[in-house]
């Protein structure tokens, strides 16, 4: 979804160290790298990047989340949730920082890939003190010297978050979804991306969940950035979340894709690739709520708006019954 990048191909682990050569370097510990060194840095450029979505926001990285903790999202910075476990030995993704590459208008950024080599997320450094800050913190930080074809292929499929498991007795009927907080639900879909939680709200009927005319999203963004009504957004990849909050400043459709603008973020969705949306209910502190799920052809989870706040609402429609007015599908 951006053209300036395609001189570096980005897709995979492999590619980027394949094309960049020595000024890739990937850091040993999986995610924590990532865990003890952004939120130090003042000022990036945080993407998470799929093929059909989107989310970049500029400012400063919070605290990671990881999953089972407390949901935050802290207004003016960049939160992140992972599924990855946060320990020194883990090898469940990889961190690659690389140096930068002005011929590819490429500046230096951390680069974060799941287990199967996929890229998920995408911090470039805007201000020259936090380059300094990422040489000085992996100046002595292991490098990790594994073949990353290797780790691809022996991670491909291999590997599950304990959520997931954990999640799927409950998930099973559908009964107790309601009661769930909207942590456990994201936990859910960033495990593996949303490809098992697709396959369940296939088969789930009106009873738990409501399937929506996903055509409807542009109007529906359109009137949210209309009233300036705030609500949250969770843009997903496998085993990474990016999630931020408030409204949005307007919408415009270029090509299909759907863009959101708001004071430091775009966020942008292929809309040819939408496949379904739902309403999903879940609990909060102060009752109940819906978030809206969105999926592509392949299974994957896009992008869940939703509200935890209790009295975000338009006049007197709240957000629930603002999700409720959309035109079910079929």
């Amino acid at each position: 979804m951006s053209g300036h990048c395609a001189a570096v191909p980005v897709g995979s682990a492999s590619a980027l160290a394949a094309t960049l050569g020595d000024k890739c370097r990937f850091l040993s510990g999986g995610i924590n790298p990532l865990h003890t060194i952004a939120p130090d840095f003042f000022d990036v450029s945080a993407m998470t990047v799929g093929p059909n979505s989107v989310l970049s926001a500029r400012g400063k990285i919070a605290p990671i989340q990881y999953s089972g903790e407390p949901l935050k999202c802290v207004p003016g910075a960049i939160s992140l949730r992972v599924s990855h476990v946060n320990v020194p030995n883990d090898e469940s993704c990889l961190v690659a920082v690389t140096d930068s590459v002005p011929e590819f208008r490429r500046p230096t950024a951390m680069h974060v890939f799941d287990h199967d080599g996929g890229l998920v997320h995408r911090l470039d450094l805007i201000e020259g003190d936090d380059e300094l800050i990422l040489a000085a913190a992996t100046a002595g930080h292991p490098i990790w010297r594994g073949n990353v074809q290797r780790f691809e292929a022996d991670n491909l499929g291999a590997r599950r978050p304990d959520n997931v498991i954990a999640l799927m007795p409950q998930l099973a009927g559908g009964k107790n979804w309601k009661l769930m907080p909207f942590k456990d639900h994201l936990d859910h879909v960033i495990g593996d991306g949303g490809h098992q939680r697709f396959k369940r709200l296939m088969t789930l009927g009106s009873r738990e969940t409501l399937r929506i005319d996903h055509r409807v999203l542009p109007k529906l963004l359109d009137f949210l950035s209309l009233h300036r009504m705030p609500f949250m957004r969770a843009f997903v990849r496998k085993s990474l979340a990016q999630i931020q909050a408030g409204p949005i400043q307007m919408i415009d459709v270029i090509d299909d894709v759907l863009m959101a603008y708001s004071k430091k973020s775009t966020s942008g969705l292929d809309l040819k690739s939408i496949k379904a949306a739902w309403l999903v209910p879940y609990a909060t502190g102060y009752g109940k709520s819906l978030g809206l799920e969105i999926y592509d052809h392949d299974g994957a989870c896009l992008a869940i708006f939703f509200s935890e706040e209790p009295h975000v609402s338009i006049g007197r429609t709240g957000w629930s019954e603002l999700l409720l007015s959309l035109p079910s599908w079929g």
